[in-house]
């Protein structure tokens, strides 16, 4: 793949995705009454369908978007072609400017995402297993009242963290600050019920997908507001969790309240808990406080499956686009060799009128060599517009080439009219 491949690539790939964010932003805004865990279902899907998106696009045909190649046709605009090409080194270069720049903030974004996964294994290396029969017995209350207790609780451990979190994507642990084991019954069943609800729903797998979304597309507005849509869902459906168990609003406000006040790492709120920053807090309190808004849990089945399934059809759809542009010279692709050319006729008007100068045209060659569509882009007079285009239609090249098979391109071509 070449530097314009590549360049052509992100292109395409941020336009598929713009359709696709905003394709979920619409369906958010008609979910807002619904639950948190159906909006954030919409969210997790979008997230998916983004990074299947480019490994879809490699697989299947992808649209090519061809700039004009320059082909002069005469002695004069050939000597002038090279006085431009000063001019178009910036545009050369740009679509390496282009990549440098899009490398450079996914690396970024990307070592974030390493130094956010080495803060939670050095957390979870300072934590210690909790044995207390009375934190064990709890987490089998908290898992049977959610619905979970058939799958494998998560595993307790304690210190290392000022606030309880939730971490792991295959081997899923619940942490707990040091003064855990002092906490009465009900803030233990409070933490818990939201702890657990964050494992069971698999948050962090999803989180971590998102964040390669995220990495891909860090330069797109809608990506950064679907990733925080996300976090917030997330943390509004487990609030739900812990509402649909019993645990009334005011004192479950009470635990958050006194949770964000020991937490004392920004980074880790900037990692792993957003829930627990300023604005993410005041929300909750909101959403918590809304007896009007919808609290139910939604179950697994019925809120994955429609999102999910018409969110990855339509990144396969729109990675499977088939191209409907011509190529770009250059690379891989071969330049078309003119071998047969006619000299446009002058016509009177014109040499009445004294009128010199050159039409510019783009013009797409088609795989037999013959010019299958002429466009003035630079105009000089209709009539020699016309007998520029005429003359034009009738050149025959041999095709261009990319590995050994003839391809359609677009070329730039400049018809100079002189008066001798």
């Amino acid at each position: 793949m070449t530097i314009h491949d590549g360049f052509t690539f992100l292109v395409v790939f941020a336009l598929k995705a713009t359709v696709l964010l905003t394709f979920a932003m619409l369906w958010l805004r008609l979910l807002r009454r619904s639950n948190a865990s159906a909006r954030h279902a919409v969210c997790a899907a979008t997230c998916c369908a983004l990074v299947l998106l480019p490994v879809l696009m490699l697989t299947l045909p992808a649209v090519q978007i061809a700039p004009a190649a320059k082909i002069w046709t005469s002695t004069a605009a050939a000597a002038a072609s090279a006085a431009r090409s000063l001019d178009s080194g910036f545009a050369d270069r740009l679509p390496l400017i282009v990549l440098v720049i899009w490398a450079s903030g996914a690396m970024w974004m990307v070592l974030r995402g390493v130094l956010g996964w080495v803060v939670l294994e050095r957390v979870r290396s300072k934590s210690r297993p909790l044995e207390s029969t009375v934190w064990r017995n709890a987490m089998k209350s908290a898992m049977d009242e959610l619905g979970t207790g058939s799958r494998r609780a998560p595993d307790l451990r304690v210190g290392g963290v000022d606030v309880p979190l939730s971490a792991g994507i295959v081997h899923r642990i619940v942490l707990l600050p040091d003064n855990a084991e002092s906490w009465n019954e009900q803030k233990r069943r409070t933490v818990l019920l939201h702890e657990v609800a964050h494992a069971t729903r698999r948050d962090c797998l999803w989180r971590a997908i998102a964040g390669v979304g995220n990495a891909s597309l860090w330069f797109h507005p809608f990506a950064w507001i679907l990733y925080a849509r996300l976090r917030r869902e997330e943390e509004w459906a487990c609030d739900d969790a812990v509402l649909s168990a019993g645990v009334e609003a005011a004192s479950y406000a009470e635990v958050l309240l006194d949770a964000a006040q020991s937490l004392q790492s920004r980074f880790l709120v900037a990692c792993c808990m957003s829930g627990q920053a300023k604005n993410g807090l005041r929300e909750r309190f909101v959403h918590l406080l809304d007896t009007s808004g919808d609290h139910r849990v939604g179950t697994a089945a019925g809120k994955w499956r429609a999102p999910a399934t018409v969110l990855l059809l339509a990144s396969i759809g729109f990675a499977g686009t088939t191209a409907t542009e011509p190529y770009r010279i250059g690379g891989d692709v071969s330049a078309p060799k003119l071998i047969h050319k006619m000299e446009p006729a002058y016509t009177d008007a014109a040499k009445k009128a004294n009128i010199q100068g050159t039409v510019s045209l783009s013009v797409v060659i088609g795989r037999g060599g013959n010019v299958e569509q002429v466009e003035v882009t630079k105009s000089l007079e209709p009539g020699l517009d016309e007998k520029a285009m005429e003359a034009v239609r009738t050149w025959r090249f041999a095709p261009a080439l990319r590995k050994g098979k003839p391809v359609a391109v677009r070329a730039a071509v400049e018809v100079n009219f002189r008066l001798l």
